[in-house]
């Protein structure tokens, strides 16, 4: 029995963290001469810049945020004050941000959550943390695929309703009914299909469809405060435009009150999640120590400013007791006379979103990998081909995680086509929450138990190269036990003072101050 805990708590040594965070390097024997042969490569080379990665992460989290919740926390919660919201969840966002942050700098390797956990609390939490990033990274891609293939068919139907009747063939395929979802399958194909392209065609395809998304979401911004501000002359003067400034008034309104605030920041914190795939990434990134740490930072940043912008531009647009809870944006242009810019925004919509089921394949292969490299999964998802790109006649010097992609496009494909996933959005935010603690633990861990040396290697072995976010010295005395059990007992506190407190200034207060 003692031996089996052993194995589970085993963690993975030191050296063999080292060799694999250079694994990715074009140099990583020592020997430059070594990288210009493809096949004694271990792992593809690192490729992404921090622009690369700071659009990865905006591509993955900036969507649900706008075109659903801030039409759902603006009238059901908050109103005008769901940018206040937005501001909330974003602090609570970085403050779950910043271990990650901290423990990419000192852990430069694909895997986030499972490799944080493998090198500083032992496998069996690893193959924990793996389970919930499964379910984080394939079971929201396959749930994506599925979300976007019901909105296709709502977006095909609407332009039918000027009398034209949709063929019944064409009825059938995209219907067909028994939870079965063709146009989920089929996006989630050609996501597989672009990741098998090569590691360059994907990167690039990241890239111009996360412009699209912010360039779209900034139209919709703009657009509103143009509306509200009465720039534009009105179409029909007995009909006037609902959009206006006075919209706002009251701020936070009285049937909501600051409760109503603390709520819809509690959903709006889940328009956050995507942040963690960054360091899933930290092997295709060509400066990890120093980027991925930026990256997260930066993604967060950008996803605050544009969540808030976008909150008050909904709530300048209409009344917030007029926005509509499914689609926020678009009804809102509607209604203000902007037809053009309703489709825009909806056709907008299905355009952008198949990048999240794109992305959240990409962290899945690369999960996979780095087990692949500790052996807890098969060594074929930790194989690297050099063929030629499909889009290029040149031969592939990066390398390309092919047969894993093969095998999780397949899964995906499947799950998206003939599954249905009515209660899976919850269990995949409590595997996401668990993972943020874990994470966290992580952090506690690896300060409490390194007091003099970095995982990277000595303190003279250091050098300008690393972040001042990794971890080379640490205080002496830090209790882990009880940093630990403060950070339950007070979440523990936090929640049951939000919920069974009545009066809503002392429970406001005493959950912010437990939190």
């Amino acid at each position: 029995m003692n031996s089996f805990f052993q194995s589970a708590l085993q963690r993975k040594p030191l050296d063999l963290v080292r060799k694999q965070a250079h694994l990715s390097d074009a140099t990583q024997h020592g020997d430059s001469s070594d990288h210009d042969i493809p096949n004694t490569r271990e792992a593809p080379l690192r490729h992404m810049s921090l622009f690369d990665l700071v659009l990865f992460g905006v591509g993955c989290t900036v969507g649900s945020g706008v075109f659903v919740l801030a039409g759902v926390v603006a009238h059901s919660y908050a109103g005008p004050s769901s940018s206040i919201s937005y501001l909330l969840a974003g602090f609570v966002a970085a403050l779950t941000a910043l271990p990650y942050a901290e423990l990419s700098a000192a852990f430069p390797m694909d895997g986030s959550t499972y490799s944080y956990s493998y090198i500083t609390l032992g496998e069996v939490f690893a193959i924990m943390s793996s389970l919930c990033q499964t379910l984080e990274y394939g079971g929201s891609a396959a749930a994506v695929a599925r979300s976007w293939g019901e909105k296709f068919v709502d977006w095909v139907r609407e332009g039918h309703e000027d009398g034209n009747d949709i063929p019944q063939w064409l009825n059938s395929f995209l219907d067909p009914g028994y939870g079965i979802n063709p146009m989920g399958g089929i996006i989630a194909v050609v996501c597989t299909l672009v990741l098998l392209c090569g590691i360059q065609e994907s990167k690039m395809a990241t890239n111009v469809v996360s412009s699209t998304k912010i360039l779209l979401i900034l139209f919709m911004i703009v657009g509103g405060f143009v509306l509200a501000s009465g720039v534009v002359p009105e179409n029909d003067e007995n009909n006037p435009r609902p959009a206006s400034f006075l919209n706002w008034n009251p701020f936070v309104p009285p049937e909501f009150g600051p409760v109503g605030i603390v709520q819809g920041s509690s959903i709006l914190f889940f328009a956050f999640l995507g942040y963690d795939c960054i360091c899933n990434l930290s092997g295709e990134a060509k400066n990890p120590v120093k980027d991925v740490p930026r990256a997260v930072l930066l993604t967060l940043l950008v996803d605050g400013l544009v969540y808030m912008m976008a909150a008050l531009s909904l709530t300048a647009m209409l009344p917030y007791k007029q926005i509509s809870t499914i689609s926020g944006f678009p009804r809102a242009f509607g209604a203000n006379g902007w037809i053009w810019a309703e489709k825009l925004s909806g056709f907008g919509e299905i355009v952008t979103l198949p990048l999240v089921v794109l992305a959240s394949v990409q962290s899945q292969t690369r999960l996979l990998f780095a087990m692949s490299k500790d052996k807890l999964v098969h060594s074929l998802f930790g194989k690297v081909s050099f063929s030629k790109s499909c889009c290029s006649r040149k031969e592939d010097k990066i390398g390309n995680i092919s047969s894993n992609i093969r095998i999780c496009g397949i899964v995906v494909v499947l799950l998206a086509l003939l599954v249905p996933f009515q209660y899976m959005d919850d269990l995949i935010s409590s595997g996401a929450l668990f993972l943020f603690s874990l994470t966290d633990c992580c952090l506690l861990t690896l300060r409490y138990k390194t007091r003099s040396e970095s995982f990277l290697g000595n303190t003279s072995d250091i050098d300008d190269t690393v972040s001042i976010l990794s971890i080379v010295a640490v205080k002496e005395h830090l209790s882990l036990g009880r940093s630990l059990v403060l950070l339950n007992v007070f979440s523990l506190l936090s929640g049951l003072c939000f919920a069974y407190i009545p009066i809503s200034t002392v429970k406001c207060s005493l959950a912010i101050t437990f939190a």
